[in-house]
C-alpha cells in the first residue's frame, strides 16, 4: 500500500493527532485497507510488515523537536525526531501483527501544532508484508 497527503500545504497538524493521508496510490496489500483522510490503516491479515514513512514540515516554532511515531493499536512502536524546526521527518518500522484487526497510524508526538510545508505531497507512506 502507498498512501500521500496532498491537500494540506501550509495547513496544521495539532499534537496526538494523526497524518490524514487524503491519496490511495496504490493498494496491492492482501488484507489491509484505508478509509481516505482517516489517519487509520486497518490490518486484517495477521505477518510482518515493513513501514516507511516521511512528512514535509515547515517552521514549526515554538516547537524546537519534531516527533512523529508509528503506531500499532494505540501502541508506539518506532519514533523518530528531528531537532530542526522545519525540514523533512522520515521513520522506518517493522511491525509484527499477531491480533487482528490492527490499525497502523502515524501521530505527531511533537508536543505542540506543527505545519505542513507549502509543498504539492506533504507526506508519504509505504507499507509492504514481509511475511
Amino acid at each position: 500500500m502507498q498512501l500521500s497527503l496532498t491537500g494540506q500545504s501550509g495547513g496544521t497538524l495539532a499534537v496526538g493527532a494523526l497524518i490524514p493521508f487524503d491519496t490511495i496510490n496504490t493498494n496491492n496489500t492482501l488484507g489491509v485497507s484505508y478509509a481516505q483522510g482517516s489517519g487509520s490503516i486497518v490490518i486484517s491479515r495477521a505477518g510482518t510488515y515493513l513501514v516507511n514513512w516521511w512528512i514535509a514540515l515547515e517552521n514549526a516554532q515554538p516547537v524546537e523537536r519534531l516527533s512523529f511515531a508509528t503506531s500499532a493499536s494505540g501502541v508506539d512502536v518506532q519514533t523518530s525526531y528531528i531537532d530542526i524546526g522545519s525540514g523533512q521527518i522520515f521513520g522506518t518500522a517493522i511491525v509484527n501483527v499477531t491480533s487482528v484487526p490492527t490499525t497502523l497510524q502515524l501521530v505527531n508526538r511533537s508536543g505542540d501544532t506543527v505545519t505542513y510545508a507549502s509543498v504539492r505531497t506533504q507526506a508519504g507512506l509505504t507499507l509492504t508484508q514481509l511475511a
